[in-house]
């Protein structure tokens, strides 16, 4: 989902459904500080909706990985750690 669909409210929508699972992450590419730089969008915008996400789905942690490398590393882990829970 890139940056300007998640800002037209399906961000909400999304987070509302995967708050739902027993366990979900949203996993961003990107860096926090991007956010401050997205086109046709106004300085603070995107961290105001972000805060406003996170209050209300608390249970779906948002993590900023900065590359698709450390996303994919996160996102490895992440399953990794959840499999061997439930393996216990």
């Amino acid at each position: 989902m890139g940056p300007r669909r998640s800002l037209d409210g399906s961000l909400a929508f999304q987070l509302a459904e995967l708050a739902e699972l027993p366990l979900a992450a949203v996993v961003v590419e990107g860096r926090y500080a991007d956010l401050l730089d997205l086109e046709h969008v106004q300085p603070g915008f995107a961290l105001d909706l972000l805060a406003r996400v996170q209050v209300r789905y608390p249970a779906v942690p948002i993590v900023f990985a900065g590359s698709r490398k450390l996303a994919e590393e996160y996102t490895f882990r992440l399953l990794g750690a959840v499999h061997a829970e439930r393996i216990e």
